[in-house]
């Protein structure tokens, strides 16, 4: 019987438009969590009703950051329980200050990482919580935080010497700036102001692409792209071993060969330093993978892709 509400539940949110439904939603599969597990049930029935909880919570919390403030000032009578412009208050649609923050840290997950984090804990059998994503969403502040959102970051000259001796020549690089190709040597560059994504990519390529997501995938994209048109013979690309999103899927499936760095890669700025809160790929694509290999072994262990996997 508890299952069957579960279900309904799922149904109504997502035709639920208002707080009041949503919250209804939450606290009903809130109530079905509790009971299965007092009764017994296995993990598999209590984490359907944490998860219907849980996206009920993100629901609640973009709406939440929808809301119009509270400005100040006495209610009318006629709006009593609400605040001055007549949109019900947090007590007014039990909920306490604490669930709002809470939920609205939930709602600011970007979706991929909300999405993976759920399969990656239901995968592993373990107990799906609300905690888990609070502790996600800090760390993804405190990595924002700590990269400043700063994409002007550039490849110490090392990593660079060894793309060139693959390559033969980097005729391309297109997320760069003129400081960054007094080492690189591109023969083309482009940067930020030059929209690199709205050019053509043609011959060699090294890319350090921009690490904002939104930005990413694009490059990453658009290098696949011109790669499958043989536009580009080869490629180079410096990026965060982000081995849970789609873009990085992507590339790896394309590369030849890869090396993961044994430290983190120290990059440089003319006036700052940077280490990343991550490791990082170096993922090669082109014919001449153990020319690769020999260059990059020196910074960690590579593997190359055989003939017939690609």
């Amino acid at each position: 019987m508890q299952l069957v509400k579960l279900d309904e539940a799922k149904r109504a949110l997502a035709e639920a438009s208002t707080l009041q439904e949503i919250k209804d939603i939450r606290d009903k599969a809130e109530a079905i969590r509790q009971y299965v597990k007092v009764a017994g049930y296995h993990l598999g029935y209590q984490n359907q009703a944490a998860e219907t909880k849980l996206r009920a919570e993100r629901k609640a919390g973009e709406l939440l950051k929808q809301m119009e403030k509270n400005k100040g000032g006495k209610p009318s009578e006629k709006n009593r329980g609400h605040d001055v412009h007549g949109i019900p208050s947090l007590k007014d649609l039990g909920i306490h200050h604490k669930q709002s923050q809470r939920w609205q840290q939930i709602a600011d997950l970007p979706e991929e990482s909300f999405e993976n984090k759920i399969e990656e804990v239901k995968q592993k059998y373990e107990e799906l919580t609300q905690s888990i994503f609070l502790q996600l969403s800090k760390s993804l502040r405190a990595h924002v935080a700590n990269n400043s959102g700063d994409n002007e970051w550039y490849t110490p000259e090392i990593y660079i010497n060894a793309a060139r001796e693959t390559l033969g020549t980097i005729d391309l690089d297109p997320a760069s700036n003129p400081t960054a190709n007094e080492i690189v040597k591109a023969k083309t560059f482009y940067t930020a102001e030059d929209s690199g994504l709205e050019k053509e990519w043609v011959g060699n390529v090294w890319m350090n692409p921009p690490y904002e997501s939104r930005l990413i995938g694009s490059f990453i994209d658009k290098l696949l792209v011109h790669y499958v048109k043989e536009q580009i013979p080869q490629a180079i690309v410096l990026v965060n071993n982000a081995t849970e999103t789609q873009w990085f899927q992507l590339i790896a499936e394309a590369a030849r060969a890869s090396c993961f760095p044994k430290g983190r890669v120290k990059f440089w700025h003319p006036r700052k330093e940077a280490v990343p809160l991550q490791g990082q790929s170096i993922l090669y694509l082109g014919q001449n993978k153990e020319r690769f290999i020999q260059n990059f072994h020196q910074f960690g262990v590579c593997w190359e892709v055989p003939l017939g996997m690609v």
